[in-house]
């Protein structure tokens, strides 16, 4: 008889659980679990209001920025203070991650799915073979496209600079005593433009891409249909059915 691991059949489990029939039959897959709902909705929110408060800020000498700053949100100290609170959440919640990317390293000695792999690499290739026509077919993706993947290193990249060089114009006089004072207008420049560049990049390939083309509300409903799995994520749907499989066939074991 076949032994299993402890840690084979809590994953195999936690995999069988994904998938949820409706009273219709159709058979949907858990994608998102509430809290990375959440943790990506207030990333969403902290996100947009930080682009907004600061963007009128930085073209504050256009009239219809001058008028949002001074007529609808009562005056620059109103939008400096709710861009302060927005960049708050914006840095709890980029701990917050990081603290899951320690645990997952250390205590669940896993690397994710979102690490890089050699098999990335391949399929940035074979994206490219597909969209000049030399290949029939997109490569095979698992729980994170090659495309999401790039989208999140990019998206810690931008963390790391926005805080950064965020904390330094917030906190100056702090700052100006271990750099000097040119560190001021360098971070502010480095602040503003890499912030219109991140809006380009959201609005533009990410909103776009998730839910006008690929119509994936899932990071708002937590699911996906078979249709969009068997579609972008292949791979995982044929661990999360063999999953299933696995489970029924230990449930036999005596």
């Amino acid at each position: 008889m076949t032994e299993y691991t402890v840690r084979q059949i809590n994953r195999a489990k936690a995999l069988s659980r994904r998938m949820y029939k409706l009273p219709n039959g159709e058979r949907i897959y858990l994608r998102f679990p509430k809290y990375q709902r959440i943790e990506h909705q207030t990333l969403i929110l902290s996100f947009f209001t930080l682009s907004f408060s600061g963007l009128v800020q930085r073209y504050s000498h256009l009239k219809i920025a001058n008028y949002i700053i001074n007529q609808l949100l009562g005056g620059i100290n109103n939008v400096q203070f709710i861009h302060h609170v927005a960049a708050s959440i914006f840095i709890a919640q980029s701990i917050y991650h990081f603290a899951k990317i320690i645990r997952m390293l250390l205590i669940d000695q896993e690397l994710g799915y979102m690490w890089p792999t050699k098999k990335d690499f391949l399929d940035i290739w074979g994206i490219f073979l597909y969209n000049i026509g030399k290949k029939d077919a997109k490569p095979l993706f698992d729980r994170f496209t090659v495309e999401e993947k790039l989208e999140y290193w990019a998206l810690i990249w931008v963390n790391i600079i926005m805080i950064i060089t965020g904390l330094i114009q917030g906190f100056p006089v702090f700052f100006t005593k271990f750099f000097s004072r040119e560190i001021l207008p360098i971070s502010k420049a480095i602040h503003s433009w890499e912030a219109v560049l991140a809006v380009l990049v959201v609005l533009i390939w990410h909103t776009y891409h998730v839910l006008v083309k690929e119509k994936n509300n899932s990071i708002f409903t937590g699911y996906l249909t078979e249709n969009q799995m068997k579609e972008n994520h292949p791979l995982e749907l044929i661990r999360i059915l063999e999953a299933i499989a696995f489970m029924k066939e230990i449930s036999k074991i005596p």
